[in-house]
Order: C-alpha cells, then sequence, then structure tokens
C-alpha cells in the first residue's frame, strides 16, 4: 500500500465528487425508511414521509451512490449504498434501492477508534471503512458477504466491538 493512500479501498467509493442533496423516502411506523420490497422498489405512495440531507455521488442515469452518514436521522442507507432517484422539486425521492446491498452498516457509541486500532486493521483487511463522528458515534461498514468473518474475526483475537445502543442501520 503506498503512503498516502487510503487504508481500504472502501474510501475510493465514497471519497468522490458530490454534492448535498434532500433525499425524500418513505417512513415506516418506526420512523426509518426507506424500506423497499424484495426487488429494492421503495412504495411510491406511502401515507409518511421524511428527508435526509446527505452528500451523494451522482453516477448518472438516475443512480447515485451515499458518500456521506446521515448521523442523526432516520435514513436505513448509509455510505456506499445506492439507490435510483428522481428529482421532485428541490429533492431526489427515492425510488429503488440498489440489491444485494454491498455493505452493512453498525453504529454504536464508542469512542478512541483509530486506524491502529485491531478493531479498523481487520475491518481494512476485509475492504470495509468506519467514521467516528462527535468523538463517539461510530459508524462500521463491512462488506455484506464478509460481516460473519469480520465479527467472528474480532472475537477469535479477543477484541470485539461492544458498545452503548449498538444498531444496525
Amino acid at each position: 500500500m503506498l503512503e498516502n493512500s487510503p487504508p481500504s479501498t472502501f474510501y475510493d467509493l465514497v471519497e468522490v465528487a458530490s454534492f448535498e442533496a434532500t433525499l425524500s423516502f418513505p417512513i415506516q411506523d418506526n420512523d426509518r425508511g426507506p424500506y423497499w420490497g424484495a426487488d429494492g422498489m421503495v412504495p411510491v405512495n406511502a401515507p409518511d414521509t421524511d428527508v435526509a440531507w446527505v452528500d451523494v455521488h451522482d453516477m448518472g442515469a438516475g443512480r447515485y451512490r451515499v458518500v456521506c452518514n446521515d448521523i442523526l436521522g432516520q435514513l436505513t442507507l448509509g455510505w456506499g449504498d445506492e439507490f435510483y432517484a428522481s428529482q421532485v422539486d428541490d429533492a431526489l425521492r427515492i425510488e429503488k434501492v440498489v440489491l444485494p446491498r454491498p455493505f452493512r452498516h453498525f453504529r454504536l457509541c464508542w469512542s478512541g477508534m483509530n486506524n491502529e486500532a485491531p478493531q479498523a486493521r481487520i475491518l481494512h483487511e476485509m475492504g470495509g471503512g468506519w467514521e467516528l463522528l462527535a468523538t463517539s458515534i461510530l459508524t462500521v461498514t463491512v462488506p455484506t458477504e464478509k460481516v460473519e468473518p469480520y465479527f467472528s474475526r474480532l472475537e477469535a483475537e479477543g477484541c470485539p466491538l461492544i458498545g452503548l445502543f449498538a444498531r444496525e442501520l
């Protein structure tokens, strides 16, 4: 790896040209969204909707990639996830989530994460990424096919990723 290269190829997906977008999406009873069917389609006439303000990368033909996590909102998409949307007024209305999702995202309260931490080192070896905001809100993004091996390896090496309020996006 080059001295100034990112520690994981994951960051190449999210460190790209982007713009701040208002995403409009349907929410469920738990006020989280978007929600979608097995084919990735998002309900068009959902009774309740919400918005999130995140940075996205325009991939062309109405396809976008989230490049910045929505830490305070209820958006169930994380950085690296892709979706199709149409422009409605001043917002992008999410119409379809690209499936299968390439990553799974876990959020927890954790402080002291850095690239030398075993949790980050193993994550980077497996092609994932992490982001720490406000000194204690950690998002760990793991390639979908490597979730089980990641957590198993953390356990085997005696460095489990345990924190308060852990949840999957």
